[in-house]
């Protein structure tokens, strides 16, 4: 069969084989018409214990958390980002007299 699509996160004995067909029309966002997913799981000598094959009525809809992970650092205000660097350069690039 080959290499599997994801390999089991937690184990590694469990290699999932993903297969999808979609469709496009026009400028709109591609549909997913059909999709096939075997997993195969293995036991602790690598022999294969079990396999399943799972179709689109298995599948469920994940919904997406839009949000920003803060940074670690300093949240630097409007006028320290203007006027920080005023005096930090001062001394370089002059000719020596």
């Amino acid at each position: 069969m080959g290499t599997p699509s994801s390999v089991g996160v937690f184990d590694g004995e469990t290699w999932f084989y993903i297969s999808e067909r979609t469709e496009k029309v026009a400028f709109l966002d591609p549909k997913v018409i059909d999709r096939k997913v075997i997993v195969i799981k293995f036991d602790n000598r690598g022999v294969v214990s079990d396999m399943t094959t799972l179709g689109m009525e298995d599948g469920h809809e994940v919904a997406i958390v839009e949000r920003k992970t803060p940074t670690a650092g300093q949240e630097l205000g409007l006028l320290k980002q203007l006027f920080g660097n005023i005096g930090r350069f001062e001394g370089k690039g002059k000719a020596a007299e």
